[in-house]
């Protein structure tokens, strides 16, 4: 199990999925049991996913086609569909005369729906994916963490389940330290090294939770103030996370 496979795991329990069923029958998330070390690694993580997210409601898959992405690419692309919204959006408003297509467009200016391979969303190789994946699970967890429902027993018994899985150790104290270290705003900004990341980071944080409590929404607005996302683009990936996994 790696921290991709994590994320693919949190991701899947927080949109609803059946993962063990999904993967047997050959439907979506098929992927995780061997990215999270078979099906004892997957029904291991699954639990995890539920104790560090507790019984809070989750997502239902929608119609966004969640179930066929794994945990990354479904952050990528909903990060990559409101970021290309929110460009055509401020084009529209600036009438867009003269323009250049961004990068998140193609050649001839339209739309595309998941990030192309080795854009800051899509890293080429393994260690960015691990890295990027590294960097959306801290996202997720404070998000998580915002409302103090994680207490000293819960991390606990988390790491307890964490120490079951095949995570390295390096990524296993990686986890640990995220869970029980204090809520640290700033470090999971830091993660968002260009636009791009930043939608990702804030999407991943959407998915994490279900905005229900005002610790949660002082929280996002926070983090939004942090990653310097303008309301426009904030607006944009609210309504592509309910769009694409609507709250339960």
């Amino acid at each position: 199990m790696n921290i991709k496979g994590l994320l693919g795991t949190l991701i899947a329990a927080k949109v609803g999925q059946a993962i063990g069923s999904r993967s047997r029958s050959g439907g979506g998330f098929g992927n995780l049991p061997s990215s999270l070390g078979g099906s004892a690694g997957t029904a291991i993580a699954g639990a995890l996913a539920g104790m560090i997210f507790g019984g809070r409601k989750g997502r239902s898959s929608g119609g966004g086609g969640l179930g066929k992405l794994g945990g990354l690419a479904v952050i990528g692309s909903i990060a990559w569909q409101a970021y290309q919204g929110y460009q055509a959006q401020q084009a529209k408003q600036g009438g867009g005369a003269g323009r250049r297509p961004t990068s998140l467009m193609d050649v001839q200016g339209n739309p595309s729906a998941e990030p192309p391979q080795g854009s800051p969303l899509a890293p080429a190789s393994q260690a960015g994916e691990e890295e990027l994946s590294r960097v959306l699970v801290r996202a997720m967890i404070a998000a998580a963490k915002s409302d103090g429902h994680i207490d000293a027993a819960e991390e606990e018994a988390i790491a307890g389940e964490l120490r079951q899985t095949e995570l390295s150790e390096d990524d296993c104290a990686f986890v640990i330290a995220e869970l029980r270290g204090p809520l640290d705003i700033d470090a999971v900004a830091r993660g968002a090294t260009s636009p791009e990341l930043a939608s990702a980071v804030y999407a991943a944080s959407l998915l994490a939770i279900t905005v229900d409590t005002e610790a949660e929404r002082l929280y996002l607005a926070s983090l939004a103030a942090r990653l310097r996302l303008d309301p426009a683009l904030v607006e944009h990936l609210h309504a592509k996370v309910e769009e694409a996994a609507p709250a339960a």
